[in-house]
Parts: C-alpha cells; structure tokens; sequence
C-alpha cells in the first residue's frame, strides 16, 4: 500500500514539472518571437529613414504664368488699317495785340471763311484798361497752319503762341477693338437668347446685353469725339486792345440823395416793428415781470404807510 502511494505521487510531481518546462519554454518562445518582431520593425523604420533622409528635398514650383493673349484675325485688321492714317490732335493757343479790336475781328471773320473755318465759341470783354475777344477757332486740320501763318502776318503782335499735336492712334486702336469684341459678345448673346427657355437665363441675357449695349455707346461716342477732333483742329484766339483808364464819376444830386436817405430811414423802422412783432413772447414776458414788480412796491408802501 505504501509503495503504491509513493509510486502514485512520483508520477504527479513529473507530471507537474514537464507542465512546468512545457509553458515555460512556450512563454519563452513567445518572448524571442516579439523581440524578434520589434527588432524587424525597428530596422525597417531605420532603414526607411535613411532612405527618406537620402531622398532631395521638394521644392515647390511656381505656377506657369498665362499664355499672353493674342489679337486674331479681325484685331489684327482694324490695328493695319487704323496705323495705315495716324490720328493726329492739333490745337493750339495764340493771343494777339491789336490797335483796333473791330477791324482786327472783321480780319479774322473773312480769314476764317477762306479756310473753311468757323467760331465754336466767342465772347467778349471790356474792362477799364483793355478790350478783348476770347474766340474759339475749329478749322479743318489740313488748313490749321495756313490760318496760323494769316494770324501772324496780320495787323496784331503776337504775344503767346502755342501749338501742340498729340498722337491718339494707340488709343483709337484699342478703343476700336474693344468695340469690334462687344460687338460679337453682342451677337452671341443675341444668339443664345433666341435659345433660352427658362424666364430666368432671358432676364440674365438681357441684362448682360444691356450693359454690352452701354459699353458699344461709349466706346462709339469716343471713336467719334477723336474723329471730329482729328478732322478739326482747334484754335484758342484772344485778341486785346489796351486802352487808358477813365473814370467816370457821377454829379452829387442832393434832392435824389435826400430821398433815397428818408426811403432807407423809414425802410430802417419798418424792420425795427418786424423785429419786436418777431419777439413778441420775450416782450410779453417783460412786461408782465414789470407789473408784478410795481405791484410788489406797491404792497410794501402800502405797509409802510
């Protein structure tokens, strides 16, 4: 009985320790397997470190500029055709000395009706020591140095002159092409509103058409002004007539004199009345203090009789 005791507990204690060895050795293997891992996962972030750090750095590229637009066909036409007859602007300004400031005018009247000439403007002046004529002179350009060198050999001295000529045909170019372009954005939109269905895309079209519409008067109403000032050239004329000064005085009249002081006396009292009518509530005021002021005295004289 006891042997069999002994045997029977020899064989749980092996059991136990070969558990023991069995989990211990699987823990231990466990333990290499997740070291392992780490060391693999480790050297692969080393690795791709090293391979980042080799790497060139990004550098951000600055974005292409816009292609530059080009002029088609129809620009290209209206600049050639415009460039073939510059727009010229002259003007200038002339002021002259004359003896005789009506025959010195008569002289410009008939001068201008030679050269086709006309008055935009004229005005006149008359003072204590001259006379003048400020005259405003369109002439055709072709004859606006022929009216220059007639002004010159007149009677007059000339004591100003100033002649100009400004180019504008850049600026007649480029005004004529942005109004070629509204012209065809105006016909696309014309075109697109023969195919809107919605109330809402005709209103916009419309209202897009209108402000084209605008844009086409502006730009055709300067196309026009530099047209008329390139045709007529402008003349700034001032003739002047010097003169001695003479005053004049008026004889004393002592009856008119004394009137109109009795007219401004009475005049005087009749805005005095309108101001004390205007007043009247400050008058009222006043007054009825200096009664009460008198029947305050009043009262006391009486207690003292």
């Amino acid at each position: 009985m006891r042997k069999y005791i002994l045997s029977l507990l020899l064989g749980i204690c092996l059991t136990a320790c070969q558990g023991d060895y069995s989990s211990s050795k699987e823990m231990s293997g466990t333990y290499i397997t997740e070291e392992m891992q780490d060391r693999s996962m480790a050297s692969g972030d080393l690795d791709m470190r090293e391979q980042s750090n080799q790497l060139p750095p990004r550098t951000a590229e600055p974005p292409a500029p816009p292609p530059a637009p080009e002029e088609n066909e129809a620009d290209q036409s209206i600049r050639n055709s415009i460039k073939k007859g510059s727009k010229i602007i002259k003007d200038g300004n002339v002021r002259v000395e004359v003896s005789d400031l009506k025959t010195a005018k008569a002289e410009i009247d008939s001068t201008l009706k030679q050269f086709d000439g006309y008055f935009e403007n004229e005005g006149y002046q008359s003072g204590n020591y001259q006379s003048s004529y400020q005259l405003r002179i369109r002439v055709p350009t072709e004859n606006f140095e022929k009216l220059l060198k007639a002004i010159e050999s007149g009677s007059g001295k000339i004591v100003h002159k100033n002649v100009s000529a400004r180019d504008v045909t850049e600026e007649y170019v480029d005004v004529s092409i942005r109004l070629n372009n509204n012209k065809n954005y105006l016909n696309r939109y014309q075109e697109l509103l023969k195919k809107a269905n919605s109330i809402k895309d005709i209103l916009e079209i419309q209202e897009k058409s209108r402000r084209i519409e605008e844009e086409i008067d502006v730009r055709t109403g300067r196309l026009r002004y530099i047209d008329d000032q390139v045709r007529y050239s402008t003349l700034r004329l001032e003739l002047t007539q010097a003169h001695e000064y003479t005053a004049t005085r008026k004889a004393r009249n002592f009856g008119q004199q004394l009137v109109d002081s009795f007219k401004n006396g009475f005049d005087g009292f009749l805005d005095f009345m309108l101001f004390l009518v205007s007043i009247w509530p400050f008058v009222l005021i006043l007054g009825l203090l200096w009664w009460f002021r008198g029947r305050i005295r009043w009262r006391f004289w009486k207690k003292e009789g």
